[in-house]
């Protein structure tokens, strides 16, 4: 039997092949859960549960091999389930019987068997943060008492590293005199130095050095990011998620926002500017230029303007 990263309940998981075909929707989702809790991040974890509240009431006691993906489509469909969410759920759902099939509990993948998602490329619904809120979000995290918020929200804008990458930074990953930063790993519930999501992920970007001063100016050891009471140890992420979701809770933020907008608005920035989209790309980190194509170049109302202008001179007499 192949086993996974977590330690399945000897009395589900049993040798002969006719009780793993007997496991319920239920009871792989709640080890699954069991493992998530630990090894990701609160964000992640959520969605986890998430999907795990809206399916298991009608899935629950139904066995995995019994499971379609025009039955999962249906649900879809009753459950009128955003088109943005669906995207999400499926992923989920799809990594549950993936792990299902490495237990050899199934033989295939119902969601492969699944409608496709009409996708849309164009975020243009996604309000993002203007320079003013920016610089109003950080002059407010320079004020709080612990500079925990104000080191993050710098390395968020300035970086676009995802949140995970930046808590897990040490001085041991700066260069202050040469400006940059190598990112080689992040934290996550079950502790720090955990893999990134791909190769590319790992990388070394330059940083302005304004944002390097700052950030050893409030930096007494070699963690970056600690806790009120501990200046010298590294923060959880379970402590780093509870301390910035209280801090945007007091924010007038745009609606949908959350800590990831901060990526969306750097990369955004970038291209604005006329950063090539491939460097934009390999600073985020991406496996691929077309993630950042379709994920985080947002529809820029004066980018349009300009490129209407620029093909518009000189047609006119």
């Amino acid at each position: 039997m192949i086993t996974t990263n977590w330690q399945w309940n000897t009395n589900i998981l049993a040798s002969s092949s006719s009780k793993t075909n007997m496991i319920s929707f239920k009871e792989y989702f709640d080890q699954m859960l069991i493992w998530k809790e630990k090894e990701t991040a609160l964000s992640t974890y959520q969605n986890y549960r998430s999907v795990y509240n809206h399916f298991v009431p009608i899935l629950g006691n139904c066995p995995l091999a019994d499971i379609s993906g025009p039955l999962i489509d249906t649900i879809f469909d009753q459950l009128n389930i955003k088109t943005s969410s669906r995207k999400t759920y499926r992923l989920i759902l799809s990594a549950l019987f993936n792990d299902a099939i490495r237990q050899e509990i199934l033989e295939k993948n119902p969601c492969h068997n699944m409608r496709k998602i009409r996708q849309n490329h164009f975020k243009i619904d996604l309000r993002l943060p203007s320079r003013a809120e920016i610089q109003q979000y950080i002059q407010k995290a320079r004020n709080e008492r612990n500079h925990f918020i104000y080191k993050v929200l710098l390395l968020a804008v300035s970086t676009g590293m995802r949140l995970g990458e930046i808590l897990n930074l040490t001085t041991n990953d700066i260069d202050f005199k040469n400006h940059t930063i190598e990112i080689k790993g992040q934290l996550t519930q079950a502790g720090p130095d955990m893999p990134l999501k791909t190769s590319k992920s790992y990388r070394k970007i330059f940083v302005a050095k304004e944002i390097l001063r700052e950030i050893r100016k409030y930096t007494l050891g070699l963690y970056i990011f600690t806790p009120n009471r501990f200046p010298f140890k590294q923060i959880s992420r379970h402590t780093a998620d509870k301390y910035i979701y209280h801090f945007f809770k007091r924010l007038d933020t745009p609606e949908g926002f959350t800590f990831h907008s901060l990526r969306h608005y750097h990369a955004t920035e970038l291209v604005r500017r006329g950063i090539d989209i491939k460097e934009v790309s390999k600073r985020l980190g991406h496996a691929s230029i077309y993630i950042t194509a379709d994920f985080y170049t947002h529809w820029v109302d004066d980018m349009d303007m300009v490129a209407a202008d620029i093909m518009g001179k000189g047609w006119i007499v």
